[in-house]
């Protein structure tokens, strides 16, 4: 578990383990002060609450109804296999000059820092700053 604070002050609790590992089990929700954002796996499904000016809340869902029945027939292998392929495309695509559709080696980099910064927190017992 990792709690940490960004340079604006605003919180955030990371938690990962192998336990939850159960098959191939995923869930991350993010909170803020207009609402939150939910990410499940599986099922495949993404879940979003906004609260306008008025203080009404609004719940979106992202269903994937392909994706889920691909892998009740064909196993999570497909899906697997499916973001790897994606992923290599991306990269190829990137090394041929083009942009990334999502991450870029700078947020590898980042992500690999704040793991590194973490351990270095955990062996020390002191705030380690990004």
């Amino acid at each position: 578990m990792l709690v940490a604070r960004t340079a604006a002050g605003i919180p955030i609790a990371y938690q990962a383990t192998w336990s939850e590992w159960k098959g191939y089990r995923l869930r991350v929700e993010v909170y803020g002060r207009q609402g939150m954002a939910l990410a499940h796996y599986p099922p495949l499904l993404n879940m979003v609450v906004r609260r306008d000016a008025d203080g009404r809340r609004t719940r979106s869902w992202m269903l994937y109804p392909r994706t889920n029945l691909r892998e009740r027939l064909l196993g999570w292998q497909k899906t697997a296999g499916d973001a790897f392929t994606a992923e290599l495309t991306d990269f190829l695509r990137l090394r041929a000059g083009g942009s990334a559709a999502c991450a870029t080696g700078l947020d590898g980099l980042r992500a690999v820092e704040f793991a590194a910064a973490a351990e270095r927190s955990a062996a020390t017992g002191a705030i380690v700053a990004v």
